[in-house]
């Protein structure tokens, strides 16, 4: 087998049973390159994600903390609610998504 490297591609020759055609169309070769930018398939779409993932479940807590903090400043009695459970879910979906993306 002999393999040459040249400046845009690479040149593989042999005299054996070597289908390079049928080897990259089968499916189990992929993802050579980044899809292109806009999709969640690239590594900063997958780290938006992530990030996305991230302020999901701490926004939610900071507006409690904030509300809480009012309604004492201004004397009022409330007991804030900390059911945060569907910003969490949802945050941990979102991370474990871009960490497929980014794979």
């Amino acid at each position: 087998m002999q393999i040459t490297e040249h400046e845009t591609y690479i040149e593989i020759r042999s005299d054996s049973r070597f289908s390079a055609r049928q080897t990259f169309t089968c499916g189990q070769c992929f993802r050579w390159q980044e899809q292109a930018d806009g999709t969640p398939f690239t590594h900063s779409g997958a780290d938006q994600i992530r990030r996305l993932g991230i302020f999901t479940i701490v926004f939610p807590l900071i507006a409690i903390i904030l509300s809480a903090v009012f309604y004492e400043l201004q004397g009022i009695s409330h007991t804030p609610d900390w059911s945060n459970q569907t910003s969490v879910y949802m945050g941990i979906v979102l991370i474990l998504a871009s960490l497929v993306f980014h794979y």
